[in-house]
């Protein structure tokens, strides 16, 4: 029974074992993050061919790895055959969902077991914060066993981390692992900062080859560029798969192996990536590539989606201890002024306040942008009115400017809404939650 990786696109490939056909983190067509991202390449995965698939895992719940637009597309007949499996988590927010559109579904507990045939099961693990890691373990045909370790996305920064996941995965036989950044890094005067965090990147690559020790490896979940015509600068410095090729090479003991949609590559077999390379080469050639635009949304417009969040947060939410967090000596939701670059208008925003037009006229405009705390379009300023997740998705897709330090002022003016999609708010007995405590001290940490 051979082990096979037929691949997908960005995150997302077809493990085949025996009967088993699992898909991982399906992003097949479409845009992510608000119109921020696009698929590097077209997916040549048809629809149909979820037919042939058994399961299909989810790493996380970002929209590059589950979407719902795609999961949509299934044919209903289809769907009841296949077996979602998702970490347990405390909303069952994608169980619901995928549960909704009539899919079997088993949630895996953190560090257990599942068993999908007798010679073939996988082990889910959860990092900070709410990412997850696959081991898939099976009988190769020659009676050994194969070990694939897909890391996608987590946050796998430090030896701490490391260590703590090789304590459940020992060493494995292939690692998937990110290779590129993935967020904004900066306004479009930084690309040394750029610079920065595409070579922390390929060094996050280096000790997860250190820790797991796999004889092959597998660049993957950066098939992506920004492809709005607001966040196009950030390309400027990203690794590309050939970069992490050349380094996997050079720099470790693993041997990379690059694969290209549609192609099928039997695990440990010999295989020659630079044809696959060449292709992606082609396909790096980003000034061919289509950019999004905005669609702009008026200010009284604004002012009521503001008002529909304040009401929001406030519901689900401490009024006290938002109250108390707005005073000076704390420093949170602090008042927020936005230039507004496809209104070329100024507006500022505050819990108690909600939106206000600052400025009247063009020339007051002009005289304020430099004053702003951040530049960007009306349109992500509604998304973040309008979604929980909002503010997230825009640290994402990039599609703003602002300084380190007003960068700091707008997270702790609009976490609320990241905090509530999470399934968890601000109230007293949540200071007290691990996972609270965690995620604060990293974006403190990282905020610096």
């Amino acid at each position: 029974m051979a082990i096979a990786i037929r691949w997908v696109n960005h995150a997302s490939f077809v493990f085949e074992c025996g009967d088993v056909r699992l898909l991982t983190d399906p992003w097949l067509f479409g845009s992510a993050f608000h119109n921020g991202w696009d698929l590097l390449c077209k997916t040549h995965f048809d629809v149909s061919e979820f037919a042939d698939i058994s399961h299909i895992w989810f790493s996380h719940e970002h929209p590059d790895h589950f979407s719902p637009p795609v999961l949509k597309e299934i044919p209903e007949e289809i769907r009841s055959g296949i077996t979602v499996i998702f970490q347990e988590t405390d909303d069952k927010k994608v169980v619901s969902y995928c549960m909704a559109l009539g899919f079997t579904v088993q949630e895996l507990a953190n560090h257990g077991w599942y068993e999908l045939t007798p010679e073939c099961r996988v082990m889910c693990g959860k990092v900070p914060f709410f990412d997850s890691w696959l081991l898939l373990e099976a009988i190769h045909s020659s009676e050994e066993m194969i070990r694939i370790l897909n890391a996608n996305d987590c946050v796998v920064d430090g030896e701490a981390i490391a260590s703590d996941i090789f304590n459940y995965t020992g060493t494995v036989d292939l690692l998937l692992t990110q290779f590129s950044y993935a967020i904004w890094e900066g306004n479009p005067d930084e690309v040394e900062r750029r610079r920065a965090s595409a070579a922390e990147k390929l060094e996050r690559v280096r000790l997860q080859i250190e820790t797991f020790q796999p004889a092959y490896t597998i660049p993957f979940a950066s098939f992506i560029y920004f492809s709005h015509e607001e966040n196009f600068y950030c390309n400027d410095s990203i690794n590309t798969v050939r970069d992490a090729h050349s380094f996997i090479r050079q720099e470790t003991a693993s041997q990379p192996v690059v694969l290209y949609p549609e192609e099928r590559w039997v695990v440990g077999s010999i295989h020659e990536s630079e044809a696959s390379l060449q292709k992606y080469d082609q396909d790096y050639d980003l000034g061919k590539k289509p950019l999004r635009k905005s669609e702009p949304v008026a200010v009284d417009q604004l002012a009521l989606h503001a008002q529909d969040y304040i009401e929001r947060m406030t519901d689900k939410n401490s009024p006290l201890l938002i109250r108390i967090m707005s005073m000076p000596v704390f420093g949170y939701f602090q008042t927020l002024k936005f230039y507004l670059t496809d209104l070329r208008k100024t507006v500022e925003f505050d819990m108690r306040d909600g939106l206000q037009m600052k400025s009247k006229s063009d020339d007051e405009s002009k005289s304020e942008m430099s004053e702003s705390h951040i530049m960007l379009s009306s349109e992500s300023l509604a998304y973040i009115f309008q979604n929980d997740w909002g503010f997230d998705t825009l640290t994402v897709n990039g599609r703003f400017q602002a300084s380190q330090a007003n960068y700091k002022r707008m997270m702790k003016a609009l976490f609320l809404g990241p905090l509530n999609n999470t399934g968890r708010y601000l109230r007293p007995k949540t200071f007290f939650e691990p996972a609270f405590i965690l995620r604060a001290l990293s974006k403190l940490r990282k905020l610096g």
